[in-house]
């Protein structure tokens, strides 16, 4: 478990009793003290409804970004997945360059 698990942030900011947060993933108030003083684990599914009901990813539920949107935790792994690890075409080189080169005019 990550030294910064923000389950009772979260739930404290969203004006919520442990008791309410246990009935929204299934589990006792007793199980979301536990997790929130990082004596116990939730499980996966628990973290996964944990993260979609605060509306924020699972790195940041995790304590491993402070970046709460869940699109900001884009992963080599996904990035693999959607076939984004195979080289560049010449074309697809010189696009990314003439962006470069426009921001970097931009920037000036």
């Amino acid at each position: 478990m990550p030294m910064k698990f923000r389950l009772r942030e979260l739930r404290e900011e969203f004006g919520l009793t442990q008791k309410q947060v246990g009935v929204l993933i299934g589990v006792k108030d007793s199980a979301i003290s536990k997790y929130e003083r990082m004596e116990q684990q939730p499980d996966y599914e628990s973290l996964i409804k944990l993260a979609d009901y605060f509306d924020v990813s699972l790195d940041y539920l995790l304590g491993r970004t402070d970046e709460r949107d869940k699109n900001a935790s884009y992963t080599l792994a996904a990035h693999r997945v959607n076939g984004y690890d195979k080289p560049l075409s010449e074309d697809e080189k010189k696009m990314v360059e003439s962006i470069i080169e426009t921001y970097r005019k931009a920037k000036k």
